[in-house]
This record gives C-alpha cells, structure tokens and sequence, in this order.
C-alpha cells in the first residue's frame, strides 16, 4: 500500500497523542488535592491544547490557514482521537504497532476519497 507520507504522519501522531494523553491522564501533575473535576477540566484543557497546536501545524502544512477551518478541524480532531482512544481501550489484545497501522489505514482510506463529484 503507498501511504502518503502526511497520512503516516497523521496516524503515528493520532498515536502518539492517545498515549500521551493516557500518560497525562495518570501521572499527578501537582501535589496536593485535587476535586475530580478540577482534574477533568485541567487535562481536558491541556489535550485541546496539544489538538490545537498539532491541527494548526497539520493544517498548515496543506495549506490551510483559516482559522475558522482550523477550529473546525480542531473539534473533528478531538471526537476522531476520542473516539480512537476508546475503540483501542474496547480492545486490549491490540498493541502500540497495530493501533499506528490501523490508524495509518484509516487515514489513508480517508484521504483517498474523491471529494470532487460530491462538491461538484
């Protein structure tokens, strides 16, 4: 299969992101207590961080600079790693390297579509 290079790039980041957030998510960031909720609303902040800054450097490099599409992008972003993230929790038995050649796969059959006659 010739996978584009920007579509590896995507799914080892889709990856590297949901490994990153499980790390985030377990590892206490500061001493002290800390309501559930706090929790929750400090790492939901910090990945839509991470989803802005890796959606505008992704989106960039296509040439996308609206920043409309780019927050549009961002919110599609989230609910795909979302989405991924509880799929690969639903499925133990699969590893690291799967999950970056499926997420691999995904893309590439995602940006493979023809647009053109459905905007035509």
């Amino acid at each position: 299969m010739n996978v584009p290079d920007w579509a590896m790039y995507a799914g080892t980041a889709a990856l590297a992101l949901g490994l990153l957030t499980l790390v985030v998510a377990l590892v206490p960031r500061s001493p002290g207590p800390e309501s559930a909720e706090e929790r929750v609303a400090s790492y939901t902040a910090r990945i839509t961080a991470l989803a802005n800054e890796g959606v505008g450097e992704l989106m960039a490099l296509v040439g996308v600079t609206d920043a409309l599409d780019v927050s549009a992008m961002v919110s599609v972003w989230i609910s795909i790693f979302d989405s991924l993230v509880d799929w690969w929790l639903d499925h133990p038995d699969q590893d690291a390297a799967a999950m970056t050649q499926r997420c691999v796969r995904l893309f590439a059959a995602v940006t493979r579509a023809d647009l053109g006659s459905v905007l035509a």
